[in-house]
């Protein structure tokens, strides 16, 4: 049995929380934590199924809420973008998947840098932003920031972009480990390590969750945001480190 870290409960509770609150950041945030002590191939499926079960008792409710045209066009780009993600995270080595981690979370969070007609063209794609996110999902499990992005610049109202969010990672981190863990070999561990955790997930998840409801802003999403930022910037330079 894979033992577990204790140090990882505070980043992956933080994670959780920030997922209750936002309906996104989980998995971008965990992989980068996750995959400081564990391989990226035994990390990648723990943190889509933490993401899927994470996301369960956010549901109620979030159906009627949620931008069901949006949702469908996202999901389906999405799928459209996994395989290509699968063969990376079976075929690359595990200092370069360590390295690709911290790089297309960066990258991703970047676009909203580019030159205002390229970067709102891109941002305001569904079918791009879905396709980005479904090879970032199954290749590092990071597949959050595209869609965040495109929801965050929509016209829909922040409960909306909150249940929408909750719905499409749901489904589509339910639909990725499925066909991650087809091509899994230690799914001992994987599973170890997934129970391991969960508890601390549901409850940090629950917590967020009542925290919106009794304060509601969009300031914690650029926080969020931001926190996903840093770690990917402190876990490239260590890959490069590693890598180099």
């Amino acid at each position: 049995m894979l033992s577990i870290e204790w140090l990882l409960f505070v980043p992956v509770a933080i994670a959780a929380m920030i997922r209750g609150y936002t309906g996104f950041g989980f998995a971008a945030i965990s992989i980068l934590a996750i995959g400081q002590w564990y391989p990226v191939h035994i990390a990648v499926p723990v943190v889509l199924l933490l993401d899927a079960v994470t996301g369960l008792p956010l549901l109620l409710g979030s159906w009627r809420q949620c931008c069901v045209p949006t949702l469908n066009s996202l999901l389906l780009a999405g799928v459209a973008g996994m395989p290509a993600g699968l063969f990376l995270l079976f075929y690359l080595e595990e200092s370069t998947l360590r390295l690709l981690v911290a790089l297309v979370i960066l990258l991703m969070g970047l676009m909203s840098y580019l030159p205002s007609g390229v970067g709102q063209s891109v941002i305001k794609s569904r079918w791009i932003c879905g396709v980005m996110s479904g090879w970032t999902t199954s290749a590092v499990s990071a597949g959050g920031i595209p869609v965040i992005m495109h929801m965050v610049h929509s016209s829909l109202s922040l409960r909306k972009q909150r249940a929408t969010l909750i719905m499409y990672f749901a489904i589509s981190s339910l639909l990725c480990v499925s066909l991650i863990l087809m091509g899994t070999e230690d799914l001992d561990s994987v599973f170890s390590l997934f129970l391991g955790l969960l508890p601390v997930c549901i409850t940090g998840a629950l917590t967020g969750k009542a925290i919106f409801h009794f304060y509601e802003t969009g300031r914690v999403q650029q926080i969020a945001f931001s926190f996903m930022m840093l770690l990917a910037s402190l876990s490239l330079v260590k890959a490069v480190y590693v890598v180099f």
